[in-house]
């Protein structure tokens, strides 16, 4: 009896052990889900948002901003356009990972009555799936996060999907409208939603402008292949305003994995070390020329000049022939498999990965989420085309207040001089500062002689069309190439060529479905078997026109 009483009293004793100090499954440097506050999730989320935006050279592929240089061999798919399902595996399962923890705090905020996390949540939830569906198309919505219960989500139809995100973003809005009263306000300050929100500071009349910024968005890109016209106008004046930047910055440092994304990605890591994105990635000649050949001064922002001019010795490029071989902005031709050595072609600017003055500005600075620039180019294409009232001249307004916003946004970077280590420290062949403010330099830019920049010299609708889609096009670099690709399908503007490298006379027109999908989801992924990187199309895409190749300089 006693022996059977003592087995019994160690066996407590060793489970209340286990209870306690004898715990050894549970990891003190990983929570557990029950135990991250509804705080704790939405900075995560929203860093790696915004990390997403910019951190991959097949975006900027994409979108032709860059291409490959003369110092990197290999193949490379997103050039020559023979796209494989496994080159879209981490776009898609990162999203999919940020969506479940966004689709936690929705859940959190509604136990919480907090209606302010709610309808952010529902607001980057909304920017996500958008995202997904301008890339793929069909993809898993309704039934995308039901985790183990529903691990083979079924696919939901495009245009079924941006009819629910906006009716989401609605309810986004309305719940944002909510949280405003005194018991909500306190919930806010309760759960520290100005602690916690990286993007706004708990602003919430910017999240509500932000969630009509991309309403606008979503709108536009569907204003050819459906009538939103009375949606459109109800909002005209609820977004972003032009100079209003959507930011996102957790407190960004100078250190491995914690700097900004955009300048961790392609400019320098945290001993100035030049990453290898900078030196194996350029800036495409159609971005170069479309800034050079229109003397447009942020191209000291956007583009370094070449370290080395002069004819090419290694012959991978005739600049002679082509008058440029003394011109210090030379871009690489869109997708050139063996193009000039490095020193003999641009690069990544330095005023656009930040670095003003100092080598830890950039590290530090701010990752642009969306810009109010890009609302005003989208309202000048809707006054244009008679979506909104206006006509001509207001179109006119809001394109010219979209330039004037982008050299704002530009303003340091404008002025400044760049100087490192490792480089000289005034670069021969740079263009000079800007003397006056930025919105001087931008209306002198505007009043150019000069029909591609200002309006009063465009004799056609087609050409103003064209302006407004290039200048958008050329905003977009460092905030946001997949929107930049996407609007470049939807307008098949501004004109560019395909890469030298294509195997079809088309630009990529949509990405194939990961290998993940074919390996997990299988028997509900019901793909075309015509599915074509360079002739399938969105809903909202009406043509991918064949394009000539892009010019070379051979």
């Amino acid at each position: 009896m006693k022996r059977i009483l003592f087995c019994i009293f160690f066996a407590g004793f060793a489970f209340i052990g286990c209870q306690n100090w004898l715990d050894i499954n549970k990891d003190p440097n990983n929570a557990m889900v029950d135990e991250v506050t509804i705080g704790l999730y939405l900075p995560q989320s929203q860093t790696r948002i915004a990390a997403l935006l910019n951190n991959s050279s097949n975006q900027y592929f994409l979108s032709h901003h860059l291409t490959k240089s003369g110092g990197v061999g290999g193949g490379f798919p997103f050039l020559h356009g023979l796209i494989q399902a496994q080159n879209s595996n981490d776009w898609w399962s990162e999203i999919y990972r940020i969506n479940t923890n966004l689709s936690i705090i929705v859940d959190l905020a509604r136990d919480l009555d907090c209606k302010a996390y709610e309808g952010i949540a529902q607001i980057l939830l909304v920017h996500n799936y958008n995202r997904l569906v301008d890339m793929f198309g069909d993809v898993p919505y309704t039934q995308a996060l039901g985790g183990r219960e529903l691990n083979q989500p079924a696919y939901d139809k495009a245009q079924d999907i941006y009819a629910s995100l906006l009716l989401e973003l609605d309810l986004a809005i309305a719940n944002l409208t909510a949280s405003s009263t005194p018991a909500q306000q306190q919930l806010i300050t309760t759960y520290e939603l100005a602690k916690f929100d990286v993007m706004c500071k708990g602003d919430i009349n910017k999240w509500i402008r932000f969630a009509n910024s991309l309403k606008l968005r979503m709108l536009m890109r569907v204003s050819g292949v459906q009538n939103v016209n009375a949606q459109i106008a109800a909002i005209a004046d609820r977004c972003l305003a032009a100079d209003e930047i959507m930011f996102c910055n957790p407190g960004y440092l100078k250190e491995a994995n914690k700097m900004s994304p955009f300048y961790s990605s392609f400019g320098y890591s945290q001993t100035n070390s030049e990453t290898t994105n900078h030196r194996y990635y350029r800036p495409s000649r159609d971005f170069v020329d479309m800034l050079r050949l229109n003397n447009d001064p942020r191209l000291r922002v956007y583009v370094q000049p070449r370290l080395t001019i002069g004819p090419d010795p290694d012959k991978r490029a005739d600049y002679e022939k082509w008058g440029v071989a003394d011109e210090y902005y030379v871009g690489i031709p869109f997708g050139q498999q063996d193009p000039p050595l490095d020193p003999r072609t641009s690069s990544i600017g330095l005023g656009i990965l930040g670095l003003s003055g100092s080598m830890n500005t950039g590290p530090l600075s701010n990752a642009a989420i969306m810009a109010g620039f890009e609302v005003q180019f989208f309202l000048a294409e809707a006054a244009l085309n008679g979506i909104i009232s206006g006509g001509d001249e207001t179109a006119q307004a809001y394109y010219e207040a979209g330039v004037r916003a982008v050299f704002k946004y530009l303003d340091v970077p404008l002025h400044d001089n760049y100087a490192f280590v490792g480089y000289p420290a005034t670069y021969p062949g740079i263009k000079p500062p800007i003397s006056g403010t930025a919105d001087e330099a931008a209306k002198a830019y505007l009043l150019q002689d000069n029909d591609f920049c200002n309006w009063n010299l465009m004799t056609t609708t087609g050409k103003k069309m064209a302006a407004i889609a290039s200048q958008k096009w050329i905003s977009l670099f460092g905030i946001n190439p997949i929107e930049a690709w996407c609007e470049f399908r939807r307008l098949d503007l501004p004109e560019m060529g395909r890469s030298v490298q294509a195997m079809t006379n088309y630009n990529i027109s949509i990405l194939l479905y990961p290998q993940t999908e074919f390996n997990l989801n299988k028997e509900v992924l019901s793909v075309d078997p015509d599915r074509s990187p360079a002739t399938s199309l969105l809903f909202w895409d009406k043509e991918n026109k064949p394009v000539p190749m892009a010019p070379d300089y051979l």
